[in-house]
């Protein structure tokens, strides 16, 4: 996966997504092979992104059963959702709170705290 915003511009990362038995009724799995320092993506390099949960009503999640899993979904539009959540994480359900945190100071500051841009470019 390649994802070109500032902040991840010429960034490559390795990931492996698998398939359930009873894929598209259930939906895959993406797991980043390659060290991502991500408000989404968790140490062990799960990614935690709504299209990829359960289509279960879960109220404790925030999120709308619309926004999660349905059998519509492909290869091609799980891979448009990743790469729009590199470019734009969501920082209020983080699979990693420091790289969330670390994403909200920077972007308050309007790109002036360079911390998240230099970590995300060693990691």
């Amino acid at each position: 996966m390649n994802c070109t915003q500032s902040q991840h511009e010429f960034i490559w990362w390795r990931a492996h997504m698998k398939f359930p038995p009873d894929y598209p009724y259930s939906p895959p799995s993406i797991r980043f092979l390659s060290k991502v320092w991500h408000p989404n993506v968790y140490e062990n390099g799960d990614l935690c992104i709504s299209i990829l949960h359960p289509p279960i009503d879960d109220p404790q999640s925030g999120e709308l059963p619309c926004e999660r899993w349905n059998p519509t979904q492909n290869v091609r539009t799980i891979l448009l959702s990743v790469i729009s959540l590199l470019n734009e994480p969501n920082s209020f359900s983080p699979a990693n709170v420091d790289a969330s945190v670390m994403y909200r100071r920077w972007k308050d500051s309007q790109g002036k705290d360079n911390e998240y841009p230099n970590i995300i470019r060693f990691v």
